[in-house]
């Protein structure tokens, strides 16, 4: 028996071996496996692999350990074709050198939040490294509402940006103040006579606060009075303090003004409706030919002053009254106001002045001249009144301002010691308008017949006086060198000086034909 076992395995083990002889390759000689090297580096740190040498296909560990201060970044693969994955590897049939890298540590910074106000905050996270993001929360209490974020830094030092409760971390630690303000409450009233609010019901203190108010029919709003807080309003707008406010509407009831005229001009007030303490500006300005002489107070208790007042707690009437040009008062009155302003021309005796138009809307060219008696000579304009600017010379111009003018001709000694003066040459002046021509349109003593209804006497001959030569010789009053017999040569020719003081006299009575033509037409107007 055991003589058949043997022999079975005996032919076994002839059969395998034959196997094994036809399936190598018999021209490749037989190689035993060869084991290669691992190389482990590294700097800040420690790294081992779990073995030295290793056969192609072996499994290898890799362990790293950082130095204080540090820690394992990755693994770089200096030499062999290998991917580390978990810190392992499967070994090449090749030398393997690896690199461990390990970086510093970086540096966490603290996050400190400061609270101003009444509320809960906190960072997440409560320290950081730079280049973090850092996000910031705030929780007011009841009353108190979240008002904004703000790093407090040292002067130099730029504060990071926040923005959505977010921020970056520096490299450095940061402070941040977080502000809670107390929310106010609005309340606002009135007397009963109009509606009135504001713009928001609750606001923080610093906030502005726009109010409104509305009158009912007949009244005006007045003013704002504060009932409760520290505000001041002005022009409906006050800021919010760090309190509750209350304030309340005044209303007044309005009353009307009413202008009347004399019919002789146009007037009106800057107001048809006001309440008591409203300043009323009044405005009049007469007809052709008139100028306004005064304010008459029909109803209300009122004073009238520079054409304003203050209205009273009543309906105001009042009546602006004109008076014809030719009744204007003189120079001693020149301050009444009106829209047709004079111009006087006086003198310091050596001459006479004269002006045209003599009166006039404010903006109107205006002539002047001023012609020396004998021996003398024009010198200067000097202004009295007015403010008007004008050259030195004895024939000037000027543009009428909105008041009266006062000019003074002054003249001085030519020298000449009664040679005869030759009158300058004066142009004619501006004709004002076509329909204005003097003489022309009215014959002054036709109209008026003023000797006929009241039979003065012979001496009233109402067409004697007008002739212009007649009444006034301006020659004869002045006789400049007869009063002060200053000697023979300081006598001029009576007919010189005749002739020069009625070639004034002329340019006064031209003026006044003007005026004279104005007058009549409106005269003939009232006639009709």
């Amino acid at each position: 028996m055991k003589k058949r076992i043997l022999s079975m395995l005996l032919c076994c083990l002839m059969l395998f071996g034959l196997v094994f002889t036809v399936s190598a390759d018999p021209d490749q000689p037989e190689v035993d496996p060869v084991a290669h090297a691992i190389t482990v580096t590294t700097e800040n740190g420690t790294a081992t692999a779990s073995a030295e040498t290793a056969f192609a296909g072996t499994e290898i560990t890799l362990t790293a350990e950082a130095n204080e201060g540090f820690r394992f970044l990755k693994w770089e693969v200096v030499e062999g074709q290998i991917e580390i994955a978990d810190d392992k590897f499967v070994m090449p049939d090749t030398d393997v050198v690896i690199n461990a890298v390990f970086e510093k540590i970086p540096e966490e910074h603290s996050i400190t939040i400061i609270p101003v106000g009444k509320g809960k905050t906190y960072s997440v996270p409560k320290t950081a490294v730079a280049g973090t993001e850092i996000t910031l929360h705030a929780e007011p209490d009841s009353g108190w509402i979240f008002y904004g974020w703000e790093e407090v830094v040292e002067e130099g030092v730029d504060k990071v940006t926040i923005a959505s409760d977010k921020f970056t971390m520096p490299d450095r630690d940061v402070v941040i103040r977080v502000i809670f303000v107390k929310e106010s409450s609005i309340k606002v009233t009135t007397d009963g006579n109009g509606t009135a609010s504001a713009d928001k019901e609750k606001a923080l203190n610093g906030e502005e606060i726009t109010l409104t108010a509305t009158p009912k029919e007949g009244y005006a709003f007045k003013e704002w009075q504060v009932i409760k807080g520290n505000v001041e309003i002005k022009d409906n707008k006050f800021i919010m303090p760090d309190e509750d406010v209350e304030v309340k509407a005044i209303f007044a009831a309005e009353h009307k003004i009413v202008v009347l005229t004399d019919k002789n001009g146009t007037a009106s007030a800057s107001a048809t409706d006001a309440i008591a303490g409203t300043e009323i500006v009044l405005t009049a300005k007469g007809n052709d030919g008139y100028y306004f002489k005064e304010w008459q107070v029909i109803r209300g208790n009122v004073e009238i002053k520079d054409n304003k007042f203050v209205m009273p707690d009543e309906d105001v009437t009042v009546k602006a009254i004109f008076a014809e040009i030719k009744d204007a008062p003189n120079d001693d009155d020149m301050n009444v106001k009106r829209d047709i302003h004079f111009v006087l021309v006086k003198t310091d005796g050596n001459g006479v002045g004269v002006a045209y138009p003599p009166y006039s809307e404010a903006g109107t060219k205006v002539t002047v001249v001023a012609i020396a008696k004998p021996g003398y000579k024009f010198k200067e304009w000097k202004v009295v009144k007015g403010g008007v600017e004008l050259e030195n010379k004895s024939i000037a111009t000027f543009e009428m301002p909105a008041e009266n003018v006062i000019l003074e001709a002054i003249f001085e000694s030519d020298g000449t010691e009664g040679d005869k003066p030759t009158p300058p040459d004066i142009p004619k002046p501006d004709k004002p308008d076509t329909p204005d021509k003097p003489g022309t349109p009215d014959k002054p003593g036709t109209p008026d017949k003023p000797g006929t209804p009241d039979k003065p006497g012979t001496p009233d001959k109402p067409g004697t006086p007008d002739k212009p030569g007649t009444p006034d010789k301006p020659g004869t009053p002045d006789k400049p060198g007869t009063s002060d017999k200053p000697g023979a040569t300081d006598v001029p020719d009576t007919g010189d000086t005749t002739n020069v003081l009625l070639w004034a006299a002329a340019l006064v009575i031209g003026g006044g034909v003007a005026i004279g033509t104005v007058v009549s037409k409106k005269k003939k107007k009232e006639e009709s």
